[in-house]
């Protein structure tokens, strides 16, 4: 039923549609998985950390892991960074297992209309905007910027371990 975002198979399982609009709408579900779409244009963190967090909890295959598949365009996000971070570096039991795939709008060229690929090509090519929304490429970094994202959060250390500081003028 389009209306209420529904899909019934005839063995019983649903699919069931939400919108991250509506705060708080996937809360009291026992849901096996899901799939988000462009996880990048979610506003605010509340819907990943609370709403799904809490709806997400069914046994699935196995019984004991989680399935979330989520396809998005790579934009710097704190969510999506976050992500990419614990899938470089899994570091604390609560980071799930992420699994991330990067694929180029090329390589899904078979599905799409040759006009529009070549409007792509032709307006986009050689772009930070085509790095990021046809080659599927994070971009981290600002263009020009006197440091790298990356070369600061590789060099991080903890607050107690900071050495004696003097002062620098």
């Amino acid at each position: 039923n389009r209306s209420e975002m529904k899909l019934k198979f005839t063995n019983g399982a649903q699919i069931i549609g939400f919108s991250t609009e509506t705060e708080g709408a996937i809360r009291g579900y026992n849901l096996a998985g899901g799939w988000i779409d462009e996880l990048c244009k979610i506003k605010g963190r509340r819907w990943w950390d609370e709403d799904l967090t809490f709806a997400v909890r069914d046994k699935m295959g196995d019984g004991k892991h989680i399935r979330l598949l989520i396809t998005t365009t790579p934009e710097k996000t704190p969510l999506i960074r976050e992500l990419y971070k614990q899938w470089r570096n899994p570091t604390k039991p609560t980071d799930f297992g992420i699994h991330i795939t990067q694929a180029t709008i090329w390589e899904n060229a078979d599905n799409l209309a040759e006009e529009a690929l070549e409007r792509y090509r032709s307006k986009f090519h050689g772009t930070r905007l085509a790095r990021q929304e046809l080659e599927g490429e994070l971009l981290e970094d600002v263009p020009g910027a006197l440091f790298r994202m990356s070369d600061i959060e590789d060099n991080l250390i903890a607050r107690d371990e900071v050495p004696e500081l003097g002062r620098i003028v």
